[in-house]
C-alpha cells in the first residue's frame, strides 16, 4: 500500500490515539456538526467515518477519492449513507447536479496535497443550494504537526490563504472554530505522558480554544473549522 492509500484508508476509520490527538478530532468533528445542524441532504467529502455516522439529515451521500476508500466506507456506514461515489482528487468534478445538497461536509481532506482544494470548494459551491452550508476543517501553519517533513506530505495554511478560499462573492462567512494546539516542543512532551493523565492538557486546549474563537484569533488556531454560507 502507498502512502497516498494508506492516508485515505486512515481518514475513513481513524485508528486509536491518545486522549490530546482525539481532543483535536472530536473538537473538528463536533464543530461541524453544530454548524450544520439539521438538514434535508447532505454530501459528506471523505471525512473520517465517525463525521458521516453523526450528520443529522434524511438524505447523506458520500463521495470518497479512491476505490479502496470507497470501499471501506460502505462496509463501515452502508446501513446510514444513502449513497456513495468516487472523485479523481486532481480533478474533483462532482457527479451531482447543481443546486443538489442543503449541506456538505469535508474534516479531513482539506489537508491532502494531491486534492485541488480550490476546485473541489468550487464544485461543492455549484452543488449547494442558495444559503447551503459547507462545514470544512484546515490546518494551519501554527499546529504543531507543521513540519519540513510533514509539509511535504500535508498541506497547512495560512489565514491569507484561507480567506482566498473563503471567496466573499460566493460565500458568506456564517461561522468558525479556531482551535487551539500547543506549541510543537510542548506537543511532543505532552505526548510521553501517560494517557491517564492528559486530562487535564484537554481541558486547557479546550478552554484555549472556546477564547480563540471568542476573541477571533484566526492567526493562532492550530486547526480552523469554517462553516460557509452559499450567497
Amino acid at each position: 500500500m502507498d502512502d497516498r492509500a494508506r492516508i485515505l484508508a486512515r481518514w475513513v476509520r481513524q485508528p486509536p490515539t491518545t486522549p490530546l490527538v482525539q481532543y483535536l478530532r472530536d473538537a473538528e468533528r463536533n464543530a461541524a456538526l453544530c454548524f450544520l445542524r439539521s438538514r434535508r441532504t447532505v454530501l459528506d467529502i471523505a471525512s473520517e467515518s465517525r463525521v458521516t455516522a453523526g450528520i443529522d439529515a434524511d438524505r447523506v451521500i458520500r463521495v470518497d477519492v479512491s476505490v479502496g476508500a470507497s470501499n471501506l466506507a460502505k462496509e463501515l456506514m452502508s446501513a446510514t449513507v444513502d449513497g456513495f461515489a468516487i472523485i479523481d482528487a486532481a480533478h474533483p468534478r462532482l457527479p451531482f447536479a447543481s443546486d443538489s445538497f442543503d449541506g456538505a461536509v469535508s474534516i479531513g481532506p482539506y489537508d491532502w496535497l494531491f486534492l485541488d482544494v480550490e476546485g473541489l470548494t468550487a464544485e461543492v459551491h455549484r452543488v449547494l443550494k442558495k444559503h447551503g452550508l459547507f462545514a470544512f476543517s484546515v490546518p494551519t501553519v501554527q499546529s504543531p504537526y507543521h513540519t519540513p517533513e510533514s509539509a511535504r506530505k500535508f498541506k497547512y495554511y495560512r489565514v491569507e490563504e484561507l480567506t482566498h478560499l473563503m471567496d466573499g462573492k460566493q460565500w458568506r462567512l456564517k461561522d468558525r472554530a479556531l482551535l487551539f494546539q500547543p506549541p510543537r516542543i510542548f506537543y511532543g512532551l505532552s505526548s510521553c505522558v501517560p494517557r491517564s493523565l492528559q486530562g487535564p492538557l484537554v481541558e486547557v486546549c479546550r478552554r484555549w480554544s472556546d477564547s480563540y474563537t471568542r476573541k477571533g484569533l484566526w492567526q493562532k488556531a492550530g486547526y480552523i473549522v469554517a462553516a460557509l454560507e452559499k450567497r
